[in-house]
């Protein structure tokens, strides 16, 4: 009975994996994709954090902080 459902669901794997979808678009459906690129003088940096941080966390925002200090320190 098990085997018999390992080899079934192993048969499903299979044949989902073996389905190709090709991503066709005709002229009209194609659209157009603008790139944007952001101004290179200013750095914009985000800090994000819990209320309760690891040892690491810590570790790598000290990093951080005096990796913007030193590298970007021109930078308002």
């Amino acid at each position: 009975m098990n085997k018999s459902i390992l080899i079934l669901l192993l048969a499903v794997l299979f044949i989902a994996c073996g389905n190709k979808t090709e991503n066709k678009q005709t002229e009209s459906q194609e659209q157009e994709q603008t790139v944007t690129t952001a101004d290179a003088s200013v750095v914009n940096v985000y800090y994000f954090h819990g209320k309760q941080r690891c040892k690491t966390c810590i570790a790598i925002e000290n990093v951080t902080k005096n990796a913007v200090a030193e590298n970007y320190k021109d930078n308002p």
